[in-house]
């Protein structure tokens, strides 16, 4: 499989190994990792990133406001796999001006990069690595697991607390927190209702 890019290279955003200041106004191959296939690929201002087949992100280009995911400011003159997404598999990538965001298979939405108008959802002025944006992933918040995985009740979810110690905790009124006051340093019997 191949990838080709071709415009302005002066942050290596043609992804061939080698910085240029010259523009390409022909498609020149980007260096894949051996092996490497291809299910998606997105272009930013000055960056661009790629999902693979299994669920990995690439990204290369311009760096200087962390839209990489290395987690430095350093321009990357090839693809290379962004460390801090791990094993997430990852379903959908997206590159803006100097922001980068995906979706991961638990529907947990992941951003990095400029933040200077809110685009990474933490508050930061720049996030180098990606960060999970809080309040638009599906299901349990942290910290609370899926009793139920079904919306059988009404509920999408059923949340139970998950600590040392778990007690019986439902969500009854579907808000993803559990109706129940939990104590967790005490016995399980101690759990408050």
């Amino acid at each position: 499989q191949e990838v080709w890019c071709w415009g302005n290279d002066a942050h290596g955003q043609l992804g061939n190994g080698a910085l240029s200041t010259a523009q390409s106004p022909y498609p020149v191959p980007v260096s894949l990792p051996p092996g490497l296939e291809v299910s998606l690929l997105e272009a930013g201002y000055e960056h661009a990133c790629m999902l693979s087949t299994t669920g990995k992100v690439y990204c290369w280009g311009d760096g200087n406001y962390g839209q990489l995911g290395a987690g430095t400011t350093v321009d990357a003159q090839a693809p290379f796999g962004v460390p801090a997404l791990g094993s997430k598999e990852i379903l959908d990538i997206s590159c803006g001006g100097g922001a980068t965001c995906a979706v991961d298979a638990d529907g947990g939405v992941w951003c990095w990069g400029s933040n200077a108008y809110g685009q990474v959802g933490d508050g930061a002025t720049w996030v180098m690595e990606p960060t999970k944006v809080i309040g638009l992933d599906a299901g349990c918040p942290d910290g609370f697991l899926d009793i139920n995985g079904d919306s059988s009740d009404g509920c999408e979810y059923e949340c139970e607390p998950v600590g040392p110690e778990t007690c019986d905790g439902v969500d009854e009124d579907c808000d993803g927190l559990a109706d129940e006051t939990f104590d967790f340093a005490g016995d399980p019997a101690n759990c408050g209702g």
